[in-house]
């Protein structure tokens, strides 16, 4: 076996969260994700690490599996714990969920789907400026509830640093890299006070529409004569409501693209309500 076929690091944190968020979304069934690549091709690229945390009752315990040489014996290490109801991730919509599945498919593993993903870099990007965040990165809203890293690299210094470990084997590579994966998902349950604050200081969306904007709509509903359950204003987007007014626009009314527009409205309404 070469050295760090599978390393495996655990560190646990006290519980963060007041119970009632914990019942709420369901966090007692769900798993909080990063993962650390050789780039972003879900076809020619691989998984070198992969934190995995859990919240106990009286704790929350992150897992980090570190391999820079066996990517199939990684994921067959970790597949048992990626199996939950759901999941909570930042970007990890986009890129973490998608990654490790097509990396599963490859090996012959079942793949893996998730009840509810809580991606924090969509929950919490239209409130950037509403929040007071600096940024929209994972970093940007971890200062926002007092999160102090040691860790100081980005992404893809990671896999720079992975990239050069191969070359070098210098060990202090593999701390860095551990560390930057484990601080991803350390304090990532926190960011749940910050949907929380969102709810409780009635926080706008940066991009919310307008009274015009709304009473327009109101009125294309009216005008063409249809029949839409409560439309969440609050938390309908620029780009939602722009495809909703296309519709009501229309000659021929694409009901099915409403109906679309109208779920993903309620469900985001869902997680900020």
């Amino acid at each position: 076996m070469k050295k760090y076929d599978n390393l495996t690091i655990r560190q646990s944190n006290k519980n963060p969260l007041p119970v009632s968020i914990i019942g709420k979304y369901g966090l007692d069934k769900c798993i909080f994700i990063d993962i650390e690549c050789t780039g972003f091709s879900k076809e020619e690229d691989g998984i070198f690490c992969i934190s995995i945390g859990k919240l106990f009752d009286d704790r929350y315990e992150v897992t980090v599996c570190f391999n820079p040489y066996d990517e199939a014996n990684l994921l067959n290490e970790v597949e048992p714990l990626l199996r939950c109801e759901n999941i909570c991730t930042f970007n990890g919509i986009a890129f973490d969920e998608p990654f490790i599945n097509a990396r599963l498919k490859k090996y012959n593993i079942d793949e893996v789907s998730y009840k509810n993903h809580y991606d924090f870099y969509r929950i919490l990007q239209p409130y950037t400026k509403g929040l007071g965040s600096k940024g929209c990165s994972l970093k940007s809203f971890e200062e926002l509830v007092g999160i102090s890293r040691i860790d100081e690299i980005d992404g893809k210094e990671c896999r720079d640093k992975f990239l050069l470990y191969l070359e070098q084997q210098d060990e202090t590579l593999v701390k860095a890299i551990i560390q930057h994966n484990l601080e991803d998902v350390l304090e990532l349950p926190k960011l749940f006070l910050i949907l929380n604050k969102i709810k409780s200081e009635n926080i706008l969306r940066d991009d919310a529409l307008s009274i015009n904007e709304i009473r327009y709509i109101s009125r294309l509903i009216q005008k063409r004569n249809i029949i839409i359950e409560d439309i969440k204003f609050n938390y309908l987007s620029t780009k939602d409501s722009r495809r909703l007014i296309y519709q009501l626009r229309q000659k021929i009314i694409d009901y099915n693209e409403i109906d679309n527009i109208l779920k993903a409205n309620h469900k985001q309404a869902k997680i900020y309500e």
